[in-house]
């Protein structure tokens, strides 16, 4: 197992167990879904700062547990990003997205449906043979790597988000990676279908982007 840390001390070191701390109130919500009988594990960006030893306030969960069953299972849920499914559970350590597997029924099919392989990385400190890393599209390798490299074909990435070219700049600029060649081509070629977005998405990112350490 090993753990990345941010941009300033960019070095790999070994970790006896992959046990990561998490808030309180994020763990009872992965469990409440896990009771519910579904399973649940924390993916993407988040997954990279609890690695990396950070805090983070903007957690994401990927279930097995339609959108509707998790606005049942918390009151004070609210269903947001109607696209994919994703209900927001307020808590005490910072919002909650909750998303429906994409791609498929299990937790690999999600992540085999992410935008890039740094953000396939999924933690899951409820499973039954005890707290795992599971990253089957080698993010951490990539991370170890220096390299941001998109999930599977990488025009396809692309073509699905447009807004995912503005993203693996920013990543570039606050990771201190270098993104490969395959990706750096689609990048190129997602200039014209960027201009056909919302301005806020754009400007969200362009805002992550002047703020990032590179």
């Amino acid at each position: 197992m090993l753990s990345w840390n941010p941009p300033g001390a960019v070095h790999w070191v070994a970790m006896e167990a992959p046990e990561l701390t998490l808030p309180a109130a994020v763990q009872q919500t992965l469990e409440s879904i896990a009771s519910d009988g579904h399973r649940a594990a924390l993916v993407g960006p988040c997954v990279r700062a609890l690695l990396a030893g950070r805090v983070t306030r903007d957690f994401e969960i990927a279930s097995s547990s339609p959108a509707e069953r998790v606005l049942g299972l918390f009151p004070h849920a609210v269903p947001i990003a109607p696209r994919y499914a994703t209900a927001m559970v307020p808590t005490p350590a910072g919002p909650v997205d909750v998303t429906g597997f994409r791609g498929g029924a299990l937790l690999e099919d999600d992540l085999a449906r992410r935008d890039f392989s740094s953000d396939a990385i999924a933690y899951d400190p409820i499973a039954r043979d005890g707290p795992r890393v599971v990253d089957p599209q080698g993010g951490l390798r990539d991370l170890e790597a220096g390299r941001l490299r998109a999930v599977g074909s990488a025009a396809t990435r692309l073509e699905e988000d447009p807004l995912r070219a503005m993203r693996a700049a920013r990543l570039v600029a606050e990771l201190s990676l270098k993104v490969n060649a395959e990706l750096e081509d689609a990048m190129a070629s997602a200039r014209l279908a960027l201009q056909s977005l919302d301005a806020q998405r754009i400007r969200q990112e362009i805002s992550l982007l002047l703020l990032a350490p590179r």
